[in-house]
């Protein structure tokens, strides 16, 4: 890293303005990015306002925040190569607009990835330092203790969402999509937790985050998302390498702890959904998953190469099977409506983010090799393309892969946007 003039170089990124960790209105953008990725896990948890989920208009003031600074800068930031996959798949998605089988779906898909995108870009510009990533990853932890916790007083108040299984979900989450974007959180809670310096209330906050996470994704009772939160949980085993033995001890008693405390707590309804996978892999139907994803073998092998076009899934199998079901399924939802062509996009997509996870050191690759399997196992089982958690993990990553090597975890995390960054 050096300077050059007004701008400091990095990585092999490009430049971004010398001095802008230190500015004003470079932290007030890194607020408003905060608080919209702390907004993603619980914003449908959360009542709308004025008509728009708080993620709208959150997004909308970074968004406004963030170009108002690259204009007074007059730098903007060089996207990286994931950056650019990222853009194909988007580009690609729009061209499937020529040939989709339901063009206003195809649109309306159209409008959601171009927000997600400008999302993970508003990433880019403002986590420019591994203290900024972790503020961000800090933030979506923050998120899902919001969801979590509600999800759990539905449970309480026994508001279920579906009165037959008794599963439960914050405001008007999918108990789904709810229970993946928990799971998510474990390995950057623990991650968080593992590092040395990190503040006691902090490490109090990271250390309650596990047991609360846990207890809702079952009340989701979300088979996929137990999953998910297993594979999560593992990094816990590798990450603990930097944990004091008292650290160890107290984590081995809270596990302990917390399993007895479900086996009462948890309705059997949701213990018995929960304990069915095995059974449901080999001998059911996922919840009709499989009879989704035969129709969807089907429509592929007469539209192999472009797709049906974005969000044009349902339509397609709608005549197989009588209802416009989505895939439950992220990898064949993509080529089923984007074709040959877009899951090679997405491919090299995936092959550049696990590459760029791989090359990171010490408790950065942990978290990021597990961050990133724990979402191919949860969205195995839902349609998450084009969600934002997904984006936002991409994004981070994308933010992090650009940052120079470094195995240094000493950077004490930080909640108060006044304290100073670490310099570039």
């Amino acid at each position: 890293m050096g300077t050059v003039g007004q701008y400091a170089i990095v990585g092999n990124v490009g430049v971004v303005p010398a001095g802008t960790a230190t500015t004003s209105l470079d932290r007030l953008a890194l607020a408003c990015v905060y608080g919209l990725v702390m907004a993603v896990p619980c914003e449908e948890a959360v009542p709308a306002i004025g008509g728009l989920v708080v993620t709208r208009w959150l997004g909308l003031a970074a968004f406004a925040v963030v170009l108002f600074r690259a204009a007074w800068s007059g730098v903007v930031r060089k996207i990286s190569p994931l950056h650019t996959c990222m853009l194909a798949l988007v580009t690609w998605s729009g061209a499937s607009l020529i040939w989709s089988v339901a063009p206003s779906e195809t649109v309306a898909r159209l409008g959601t990835y171009a927000q997600v995108l400008v999302m993970a870009l508003m990433i880019w510009e403002v986590a420019v330092t591994n203290d900024r990533i972790l503020l961000l990853l800090q933030a979506y932890v923050f998120g899902t203790y919001i969801a979590a916790v509600m999800t759990i007083y539905s449970a309480v108040e026994g508001q279920a969402n579906s009165t037959e299984l008794e599963r439960y979900a914050a405001g008007t989450f999918n108990e789904n999509d709810l229970g993946i974007l928990l799971a998510l959180s474990i390995p950057m809670s623990l991650y968080l937790l593992s590092r040395r310096r990190t503040m006691p209330l902090l490490k109090a906050l990271y250390w309650t985050h596990f047991p609360v996470c846990v207890l809702a994704i079952l009340f989701s009772g979300s088979r996929g998302a137990v999953l998910a939160a297993t594979v999560g949980s593992v990094s816990a085993v590798f990450m603990a390498t930097r944990w004091s033995a008292r650290q160890r001890a107290a984590c081995l008693g809270m596990v302990a702890g917390v399993a007895l405390l479900l086996t009462y707590i948890v309705p059997s309804p949701v213990w018995d959904r929960v304990l069915s996978i095995g059974t449901e892999v080999t001998q059911g139907t996922l919840t009709h998953r499989t009879q989704i994803w035969n129709a969807a073998a089907e429509v592929a092998q007469m539209h192999p190469l472009i797709g049906v076009g974005a969000a044009a899934f349902p339509t397609s199998v709608a005549s197989t099977l009588d209802v416009p079901f989505v895939a439950h399924n992220t990898f064949i939802s993509i080529f089923v409506e984007l074709g040959v062509i877009g899951a090679l996009i997405f491919c090299m997509l995936m092959f550049g983010l696990f590459y760029s996870a791989l090359r990171l050191h010490g408790l950065d690759r942990i978290l990021w090799v597990f961050m990133l399997m724990t979402w191919v196992v949860g969205v195995s089982s839902v349609t998450w393309e084009y969600h934002k958690p997904t984006w936002v993990l991409f994004g981070l990553l994308a933010a992090r892969a650009a940052l120079p090597k470094s195995t240094d975890d000493g950077v004490e995390d930080r909640i108060r946007f006044f304290i100073p960054d670490t310099a570039l």
